[in-house]
């Protein structure tokens, strides 16, 4: 999209995230200006990083929302380890960086 609000996506992204039932214990996002998106027809990148907990078939589902949506978001990195041996609760850290023109 032409704009970009950084603080509504990061609330979608947060909302789709416990409409899956995942627990988000985090939030951090920053907009960075960057030259080297011009390529792709981007002016800024919008990094977030979440810290959530819950099972991995609401994990997946909650990725599968974000790659149907129409904001182009690159997955960075996903970390994950269980939250402890007798539950099958996982917890996630995801880096992902979202591009656009206007970015706020």
């Amino acid at each position: 999209p032409k704009a970009l609000r950084s603080g509504k996506l990061v609330y979608t992204l947060a909302q789709f995230a416990q409409q899956n039932k995942l627990n988000l214990k985090s939030i951090q996002y920053s907009v960075v200006d960057s030259t080297d998106l011009q390529a792709i027809g981007a002016k800024k990148k919008l990094v977030i990083e979440f810290q959530m907990e819950g099972f991995y078939e609401n994990f997946m589902s909650w990725l599968k929302v974000i790659e149907l949506s129409d904001t182009l978001v690159d997955i960075d990195s996903v970390r994950s380890a269980k939250v402890n041996n007798s539950s099958d609760v996982v917890a996630f850290n995801i880096k992902m960086t979202a591009y656009g023109i206007n970015i706020d």
